[in-house]
């Protein structure tokens, strides 16, 4: 066990290489997982703050090349032949936190969190282009406490549909002329966050906050089921949702999880551990990560393998002494410890 060993947090990833790359939630840190030998590396970090929080929300490749979103981070990266590049883009977008996103063909379509805006990013001019969408006309309160679109989207026959966390709504997307329309989904809940789809039933929505879920058709119709007590009124519990056969399951990031069977919702049942994040990676294969950081990967036979992203004491006193920076003015307690400090001054 290397000294002080401690789990790396993270809040997104993508298969790359041989492996996979993740993203660090608690500060400026590239972590790669090599599939074949279970060893993690660290790439040296795009230019940003050291200590930032949650900078990055998507992590993509495309053709090759290592992509990083921002959340809160202040620009897109792009990571080839070994080192990183601020991409500049056509449009300003400094300031834009995304977490959902979808891939077409050369393009990624981007949706932001704290503003409803939604763009379309060109790998091959980097250009970047806002789609026709009014989101000023939501609520701004709403959009402050609750944010605009999370992680989730389902695509049914080409169309994407994503839901909105601020507003009882679900937007339609069509990639082939980008067009947008606005579903409304009324509901005694506010919002919505995991959307999943069923030929025979519809779709089934996950509730921002609020106390009862919703299938919606495609025809309009809107039917509300109640929750389990676990859930109280006014919280945020649930980020997405999936499929596994005949039942739903809405993974919550901070309590217990909800499944249910799509048949009958009667027949349904919560259970832990809770999910921060999933991902589905772009080769088929799923990363489940818990609050905690543990991590687990299954391929496509359903097969479960567990990702151990750990990091020594030295080793995280190494990373900050290598690429914190001389000029950066740390804040004890706020961006390190003084045991920290002194760890650097020890192993650096």
């Amino acid at each position: 066990m290397k000294e002080y060993e401690n789990v790396i947090k993270t809040n997104n990833c993508q298969c790359w290489k041989d492996g996979i790359v993740f993203v660090s939630s608690e500060m400026n840190m590239v972590i790669r997982y090599n599939t074949e030998s279970s060893e993690i590396s660290f790439i040296p970090p795009p230019g940003e703050n050291m200590f930032g929080k949650g900078l990055y929300g998507i992590v993509d490749v495309y053709d090759s090349q290592l992509y990083l979103f921002p959340f809160a981070a202040n620009n897109i990266w792009k990571y080839d032949n070994n080192k990183w590049e601020c991409v500049r883009t056509d449009l300003d977008i400094k300031g834009a936190k995304f977490l959902g996103s979808f891939r077409r063909d050369h393009s990624i379509y981007l949706f932001g969190y704290s503003e409803a805006r939604i763009y379309k990013f060109d790998y091959r001019s980097n250009t970047m282009t806002k789609l026709k969408f009014n989101g000023d006309q939501l609520d701004t309160e709403a959009k402050r406490t609750m944010g605009c679109f999370g992680v989730d989207h389902e695509t049914v026959d080409g169309i994407v549909y994503y839901p909105l966390m601020c507003d009882n709504k679900v937007i339609s997307l069509n990639p082939d002329n980008d067009e947008i329309r606005v579903l409304d989904v009324p509901s005694r809940s506010s919002g919505y966050t995991g959307i999943v789809y069923d030929k025979r039933t519809g779709f089934w929505l996950a509730p921002r906050m609020g106390r009862y879920y919703v299938n919606y058709t495609l025809d309009g119709d809107v039917t509300e089921y109640e929750l389990p007590g676990d859930y109280c009124r006014n919280e945020f519990y649930f980020g997405e949702a999936h499929r596994k056969g005949e039942e739903v399951v809405f993974y919550s990031f901070c309590a217990r999880n909800f499944a249910f069977n799509i048949s009958n919702n009667e027949l349904n049942r919560t259970f832990l551990p809770s999910i921060l994040y999933k991902k589905t990676m772009s080769d088929g294969r799923d990363v489940y990560t818990e609050p905690n950081g543990e991590v687990l990967l299954f391929d496509m036979m359903g097969n479960e393998r567990p990702i151990h992203l750990n990091m020594g004491r030295k080793e995280k006193a190494c990373y900050l002494s290598d690429y914190l920076g001389k000029e950066f003015i740390l804040t004890e307690n706020k961006d390190i410890t003084l045991d920290e400090y002194i760890d650097m001054l020890k192993y650096g």
